[in-house]
This record gives C-alpha cells, structure tokens and sequence, in this order.
C-alpha cells in the first residue's frame, strides 16, 4: 500500500514502515483493503469446500476414512486446551 501510494504520488509516503499488524489496522484505507481481501478469502473457500463436498458421493473410501482422520488429528492439535 505505502509502495503504491509512492508510485502515485511520486512522493514519500507519510505512512511508517515499520509498524506493527495492530497498529497498521487503525489506519481505514488498511482496514478497507483487509477487510475485502479477508471477504474474498471466505468467498473462494466456500466455492473450494462447495466443490468438495459435492462430489463427495464419488470419493473412494479409503479417501473418506484418511480425511476423516485427518480432520480429527487437527481439530486436536488446534483446539484442544
């Protein structure tokens, strides 16, 4: 973003370098430019898990069983306390 403004400008930007992520959230045109990418982030892995879970009749089970598993081991490792 600061490269871009520079670019544009043709001038130093008057945004810091060196900041940290809640810091650079305060600024609105981050926090647009987050938000919209964080949406079509949500959009494009709904399209993904949609199109899994619509051929998922045509998954072989053995697949089935080695994804449930998986998906077991990770919801332990990530939520367990």
């Amino acid at each position: 973003m600061i490269k871009d403004e520079e670019s544009q400008t043709g001038e130093k930007s008057h945004l810091a370098y060196d900041v940290s992520r809640s810091q650079a959230l305060e600024n609105d045109k981050v926090m647009k430019i987050f938000v919209k990418r964080l949406k079509d982030l949500r959009a494009v892995t709904e399209k993904f898990v949609s199109a899994i879970m619509s051929t998922l009749a045509k998954f072989p089970y053995g697949l089935r069983y080695i994804c449930s598993e998986i998906k077991g081991n990770l919801m332990v490792f990530f939520f367990s306390n």
